[in-house]
C-alpha cells in the first residue's frame, strides 16, 4: 500500500529510510515475507539525474526473487558495449547476453528510473508494506524499542515504532551520522561528468575512431536501453572547480571525443569519486544497507549491485528473526557477511578504476576485455564466515541451472519458494520430514533425478529433473545440500553427516559468534 500525506500507523516492524533502488527492494523483500514495514523517502518525486546504469547477473537474479523478473528484465540493454579511453589506451568489453552459472547474463545496462517504478509497483501489491514520500528522517531514539523521528514538508513531527531500523538513506546518510558510524578509505580529490546522450553513428564510432585525440582524460562510453549512452569522463582541475552543469561544459569535455557533431543530451549531472566502507554495518537494532554502507565509483555496477546483495542478505534474516523462526544472533552474520565481502568490493574496483584511467603503472588493458576476465577479478559471491557451515561447503552461492517440475522446464529459483529449500540426491535416506522440522513448514525439499533415477519420492518432497546435469555438478559429492533463503549455501553432507545440520543451527542458539 502506498500513502502520501496520511498520517502513518505508529507501530511496525521494520521502519527503511530512503526509497532508492535499494530500499525498495528491502521493502518488498520483507513485504513478502508479510512484515510489517514504514518506508520514508524525504524527496516528493523519484530522483531523475544521471544514477547507475550496470546490473550483474545477482541482481537479475534479485530481480527474479521479488517477482518483476517478467516486467523488468525485458528493458535492459544485454550485450551492451562497453569502452574505454585513458592516456595508456582504448579498450573495449561486450559481456553476452546468454545467461551464466547463476541464470543470467553476466552484465546489462538499465535506466534506473524505469526500475525504481518497478519496485514502487511491486511494492504496492504488498499490503504489509507502506511508501511515505516527502518525509525526512530527523533522529531516533532506541530504549526500549526503536522511535523513529520524522518531519513532513509542513513541518510536523511524526513518529513510528518498530524494532529495526535500516539506513538506505545515500551516502550522505543520516542514520549513519546518527549511530556515528565512521566511512572508512578515500575520497579522490576529483570530479567526474556524467552524461546521458541520445546515441548516433557519430557516438558510436567516437571512442574507437578518435581515441587518439580525446584521451587527455579518462573517459567511459556505455549503451544503454531505449536507444541512449552513457558518457562519463573526468574533469580536468579548471574545470572540476564548476558546480554548474551547463551547455558549454558538456561541449567543452566531448568536444575532443564528437568535435563539433550534436549531441543531444537527456541528463548531466557531476560526481566526486569515492572509495570507502562503512567501519561497521550493525549498530544494535539499527543496520546500514547500499550506499549507507558503501560508495564506490560505478564500474562493473558494483555500486547499486552491492547495495541489492546488502538487501538480499538481510531482509530474510529480519524475517525469521521476527517471525521466532531464527535467534537473534543470526543478525551478527550480516555485518560478518557483507563487511567482509564489501571490502573485496571496494578492493576490486579500485584496481579496476585505476586500470581504465591510466594510473595504475601496469601494463595498458588489452583491447578486447572478456567476460572470463572480468569474473575472475570480481569477488565471487562467496563469503568467508557466517550462517553456514564453513567445513561442509557453506557461503557460497548456488548456481541457478534449469530444472524440470511436472514436466515444465523453468529457472531452479521459480520452484524453491521463499524459504530454506534442500537438494537431496535420489539416494538419500533423510526423509523431508525432518528438515521441515528444522527449518520451518515452508523448507522446501527436492530430489535431484537424473535421467537414469528413480522417478518416485515420498510425499512431500518435489522430484526435479536435471536436464543439463548442472544440478548434479553442483551438488557434488554430498548427498544433500541445505540452502538459504537467499540461495547461498547453508551446508553440503553426505547421509551420514546430517545431524551436523542440527548442531550448528544449535551452535546459533547458543553463542552470537556464528557456527563453529
Amino acid at each position: 500500500m502506498t500513502a502520501g500525506s496520511a498520517t502513518a500507523p505508529r507501530e511496525y516492524e521494520v521502519v527503511v529510510i530512503g526509497a532508492g533502488p535499494v530500499g525498495l527492494f528491502t521493502a518488498v523483500l520483507l513485504g513478502q515475507y508479510g512484515v510489517r514495514t514504514l518506508v520514508v523517502e524525504r524527496r516528493p518525486q523519484m530522483y531523475t539525474y544521471p544514477r547507475a546504469i550496470g546490473i550483474d547477473d545477482e541482481t537479475m537474479r534479485a530481480m527474479q526473487a521479488i517477482g518483476i523478473a517478467d516486467s523488468q528484465l525485458p528493458q535492459l540493454k544485454y550485450a551492451p558495449t562497453i569502452e574505454y579511453l585513458s592516456p595508456v589506451g582504448y579498450s573495449r568489453f561486450q559481456p553476452p547476453a546468454t545467461p551464466g552459472p547463476y541464470g543470467h547474463p553476466f552484465l546489462a545496462t538499465f535506466l534506473q528510473p524505469r526500475l525504481e517504478e518497478g519496485l514502487r509497483a511491486r511494492l504496492a501489491e504488498l499490503p504489509s508494506v507502506e511508501l511515505r514520500t516527502g518525509i525526512e528522517f530527523v533522529d531516533f531514539d532506541e530504549a526500549g524499542g526503536i522511535i523513529t523521528l520524522m518531519r513532513d514538508a509542513d513541518g510536523r513531527e511524526l513518529r513510528a515504532s518498530s524494532r529495526f531500523l535500516l539506513g538506505c538513506d545515500g551516502g550522505r546518510s543520516r542514520v549513519r551520522q546518527q549511530v556515528g558510524v565512521e566511512l572508512l578509505g578515500a575520497t579522490q580529490e576529483e570530479k567526474w561528468l556524467v552524461v546521458d546522450v541520445r546515441d548516433d553513428e557519430v557516438l558510436a564510432e567516437a571512442m574507437r575512431s578518435r581515441h587518439q585525440d580525446a584521451c587527455a582524460q579518462p573517459m567511459v562510453s556505455i549503451t544503454l536501453p531505449e536507444g541512449l549512452r552513457r558518457i562519463e569522463c573526468r574533469l580536468a582541475a579548471d574545470s572540476a572547480r564548476t558546480e554548474a552543469v551547463g551547455p558549454e561544459l558538456i561541449r567543452d569535455v566531448l568536444r575532443p571525443l564528437v568535435a563539433d557533431h550534436p549531441v543531444d543530451v537527456v541528463r548531466a549531472a557531476v560526481y566526486e569519486r569515492y572509495f570507502r566502507h562503512a567501519e561497521h554495518l550493525r549498530d544494535g537494532n539499527v543496520f546500514l544497507l547500499g550506499d549507507a554502507a558503501h560508495l564506490v565509483p560505478p564500474y562493473g555496477g558494483q555500486g547499486l549491485c552491492s547495495g541489492i546483495r546488502d538487501a538480499i542478505n538481510l531482509a530474510w534474516k529480519l524475517a525469521f528473526v521476527l517471525g521466532g523462526r531464527l535467534p537473534k544472533e543470526v543478525l551478527d552474520s550480516y555485518d560478518r557477511e557483507r563487511g567482509d565481502h564489501m571490502k573485496r568490493t571496494v578492493a576490486f574496483v579500485r584496481h579496476l578504476a585505476r586500470r581504465i584511467e591510466g594510473d595504475s603503472g601496469e601494463d595498458p588493458v588489452a583491447e578486447e576485455l572478456s567476460v572470463a576476465d572480468q569474473r575472475r577479478a570480481k569477488p565471487a559471491p562467496e563469503y568467508t564466515t557466517g550462517f553456514f557451515d564453513e567445513k561442509a561447503g557453506g557461503g557460497a552461492m548456488f548456481p541457478q541451472p534449469p530444472v524440470v517440475r511436472d514436466g515444465v522446464t523453468q529457472p531452479l529459483d521459480d520452484v524453491l519458494g521463499p524459504g530454506f529449500a534442500v537438494l537431496v540426491r535420489t539416494n538419500s535416506r533423510i526423509a523431508g520430514i525432518g528438515w521441515r522440522a528444522l527449518f520451518g513448514p515452508d523448507t522446501f525439499v527436492a530430489q535431484v533425478r537424473t535421467l537414469d533415477g528413480p522417478r518416485h519420492a515420498e510425499p512431500g518432497v518435489t522430484v526435479l529433473g536435471d536436464p543439463t546435469g548442472e544440478l548434479v555438478r553442483a551438488i557434488g559429492a554430498a548427498d544433500f545440500v541445505v540452502l538459504r533463503p537467499d540461495r547461498f549455501v547453508f551446508a553440503a553432507y553426505r547421509d551420514e553427516q546430517a545431524p551436523k545440520v542440527a548442531e550448528r543451527l544449535s551452535a546459533w542458539r547458543r553463542s552470537a559468534g556464528g557456527v563453529r
